[in-house]
């Protein structure tokens, strides 16, 4: 059984839950809203390793990002940064499944660092029906490139199937198109996301794809967003287009001091589905920010209605 209780809203959007709140676990989904977040925790591993202080997580660390996911209230979070699964169900709890990106097994191992890697996936909470975890999207038309896969899920919501697609894109190209291969990766990595919206299309498939993107989506005739929606004749929605960039995190030159993105990076992509709620940061609190590793990357949430019809 699901227990609600009465949460307070602190400054900077932070969810303070009271300690009789924290037996609770997310919503499961409703009959008519399904809520989808996505969240780059930043380097999540059991094992810290010295070359990313950022991973070095002790208890307390993993207690206050758990605090978080269950003040999220979703019952299906796109993941990214985690390197095992362990790791993330100390976030999550036992109440989520956890699925990583393919790219996490001994079959490619050859696409893997030695020491700690970023893979993509999802947390499902067991009210969620898993349909299908067909193959990753890789990515790459490159064989031997380590770049991040984008894991792929189908899941049930009454009598519809949802496709979605958790994706961590290659970073150093956030705004303008340079001759940077940075930027031309990021180029293909924008065309092989459109091939996979085609076929969702052709099949009249809904679907959400979400999460790091590593570049501003929400400019004005961005030139991946272009690329990514390109030929499709179809309303595709970035729901994230009007959302402000309010995440407060760590400082990388005063560990004691915060510092605020002027955009976002993290988005949510959409087709055949209703925005109930616009998407938004859900923030951490400034103490937490200074006082534990929490991640360089707020997580985003929307809650969509679902379009029994479709």
């Amino acid at each position: 059984m699901i227990h609600r209780c009465k949460i307070s809203i602190m400054k900077f959007t932070f969810l303070k839950i009271s300690s009789f709140c924290l037996l609770i676990l997310a919503r499961p989904v409703t009959a008519q809203t399904i809520r989808i977040g996505s969240w780059n925790l930043e380097w999540l591993t059991s094992h810290g390793v010295d070359k990313f202080p950022q991973s070095q997580r002790q208890g307390e660390d993993f207690k206050r990002l758990s605090d978080y996911a269950i003040a999220l209230d979703a019952p299906i979070i796109a993941l990214q940064e985690v390197n095992d699964i362990e790791a993330a169900t100390q976030v999550f709890g036992s109440s989520y499944q956890i699925v990583l990106s393919s790219r996490s097994q001994a079959k490619h191992s050859a696409l893997q660092f030695n020491d700690i890697n970023q893979y993509t996936g999802f947390a499902l909470h067991h009210s969620v029906q898993l349909v299908a975890n067909p193959p990753d999207l890789t990515l790459s038309s490159t064989p031997s490139q380590k770049l991040r896969f984008g894991t792929y899920i189908i899941v049930r919501h009454k009598q519809q199937n949802v496709h979605l697609l958790s994706v961590h894109l290659k970073a150093g190209c956030q705004k303008a198109r340079t001759s940077s291969r940075s930027c031309n990766v990021l180029a293909e990595q924008a065309d092989q996301l459109n091939g996979w919206i085609q076929q969702r299309i052709e099949h009249n498939q809904p679907f959400i794809l979400t999460g790091d993107f590593n570049h501003q989506l929400s400019y004005p005739n961005d030139w991946v967003m272009a690329r990514i929606v390109a030929d499709t004749n179809q309303e595709i929605s970035l729901d994230s287009r009007q959302s402000e960039a309010t995440c407060a995190v760590k400082s990388n030159r005063d560990p004691n001091q915060t510092y605020r993105y002027s955009y976002l990076i993290d988005h949510m992509l959409s087709y055949k589905l209703k925005k109930h709620s616009s998407t938004q940061q859900q923030n951490y609190a400034l103490k937490d920010v200074i006082n534990y590793q929490m991640s360089d990357h707020c997580p985003i949430v929307t809650d969509y209605l679902i379009d029994l019809k479709g």
